[in-house]
């Protein structure tokens, strides 16, 4: 009775799709645990701090499969030539936007010491009540 009062999956405690539940899991816990590819409990990517389970994956990186989120196994993917370690990989990672440095910070200038405006370009117009 409990299980049909509150139907979340076993793996990734989610309620189900319109196909429901088979064996306990949503679909795509059972897809993954019918191939073999099952994450295991406390998994997170081997490259970021992604651990939401709902976006790790099982990635072929040189000779070891290891667990990524989809942006870094995507990459892992796409890049040519494959990255032939984990090491490999998280340099390439490095050079994205996101491991670089935080270039907002330099993106609003206070001062402009060419601007020789002491106040802005345009007045607000004033309107007449």
């Amino acid at each position: 009775m409990d299980a049909h009062r509150d139907p979340t999956c076993r793996t990734c405690h989610r309620a189900p799709d319109a196909s429901g539940l088979r064996r306990g899991m949503c679909r795509a816990c059972y897809l993954r645990a019918w191939r073999g590819t099952e994450l295991p409990e406390g998994a997170g990517c081997a490259t970021c701090p992604e651990k939401r389970r709902m976006v790790l994956r099982w990635t072929q990186v040189g000779l070891e499969r290891v667990i990524t989120c989809q942006n870094c196994g995507f990459i892992a993917d796409r890049a040519r030539p494959r990255p032939a370690s984990l090491d490999d990989l998280k340099t390439r990672l490095e050079r994205e936007r996101r491991r670089a440095r935080d270039r907002r910070r330099n993106y609003i200038i206070e001062t402009d010491p060419s601007e020789r405006r002491l106040a802005a370009r345009r007045a607000r117009r004033r309107v007449p009540i």
